[in-house]
C-alpha cells in the first residue's frame, strides 16, 4: 500500500501528460500572441510535477534519478507525438 501511495502521483501525471499529448495539435486552443508563452509554461508546469512525482516515489535523496526518470519520460511522450 505505501509503494501506491508513494507512486500513485507519477502513475497519474504520466497518464495526464499523454492523454494530453494525444490531442492532435489543431484541436488544441489557441492563446493568440500568448500562445507560445502559455504552452511552454504548460510544459514546464507539467513536467516539473512530473519530477517532483518521481521524487516523491524514489525518496528525497534520490532527485537526480527523479530528473532522469522524468528525462526519459518526456523524450518517450516526443516519440509518441
Amino acid at each position: 500500500m505505501k509503494f501506491l501511495k508513494n507512486w500513485l502521483p507519477a502513475f497519474l501525471m504520466m497518464a495526464v501528460i499523454f492523454g494530453f499529448s494525444s490531442i492532435p495539435s489543431r484541436e488544441m486552443p489557441g492563446f493568440g500572441a500568448f500562445d507560445f508563452l502559455v504552452k511552454k509554461l504548460g510544459h514546464a508546469l507539467g513536467y516539473g510535477l512530473l519530477a517532483l512525482a518521481h521524487q516523491r516515489g524514489l525518496g528525497e535523496k534520490r532527485l537526480w534519478l527523479a530528473w532522469m526518470l522524468t528525462v526519459i519520460f518526456a523524450a518517450s511522450d516526443e516519440f509518441h507525438q
